[in-house]
């Protein structure tokens, strides 16, 4: 593959192709929709993005609750497949303050590691009265999706990260 280019931080994946199809790095790029899945409420789009460089065609596939977010993901893995270091540009994992090991943090040690593009969550529906929400978030790493509740964003991300590691 040869040498790896590192991205600058504050750049993302769609913003990337942008910039590299203005500087004639690339040929051109598109996205179009390859299936959902999923239930009605709960969609799961499927989104590819084709990037012609130097005569040849790389693709990447990106799965998410949300089109955009699926865009991000597709984008982040045909960077990736054009040698770009992506973990750069990956989605950001926010500071813990706590000194144990989360299943969160185990999701994004095994992304930096392991290469894969950085867990996406989405959050889906919240249900409960106004005073005692329970909160739904889904989360899709390494080809593999699940989901999760709690009475914060932050727990039911745990909880999705958590069911997402049982299936690896």
């Amino acid at each position: 593959m040869g040498k790896v280019t590192v991205l600058p931080m504050a750049k993302n994946a769609i913003s990337m192709l942008n910039e590299l199809l203005q500087a004639g790095k690339i040929a051109n790029y598109v996205f179009s929709e390859d299936g959902m899945s999923g239930t009605q409420h709960q969609p799961i789009f499927v989104i590819k993005a084709i990037v012609r460089s130097k005569g040849k065609i790389f693709t990447g596939t990106g799965k998410a609750s949300k089109k955009n977010a699926a865009k991000a993901v597709a984008a982040t893995a045909v960077l990736k497949k054009l040698g770009f270091n992506v973990e750069e540009i990956s989605m950001p994992v926010s500071k813990s303050y706590t000194t144990e090991d989360t299943a969160r943090s185990r999701l994004n040690r095994i992304h930096q590691q392991e290469g894969y593009p950085a867990p996406v969550y989405s959050d889906g529906p919240t249900s409960g009265p106004d005073h005692e929400p329970t909160f739904m978030v889904n989360v899709f790493f390494a080809g593999q999706e699940a989901s999760g509740k709690g009475k914060t964003r932050k727990a039911a991300q745990e909880a999705a990260a958590s069911a997402l590691l049982e299936l690896l």
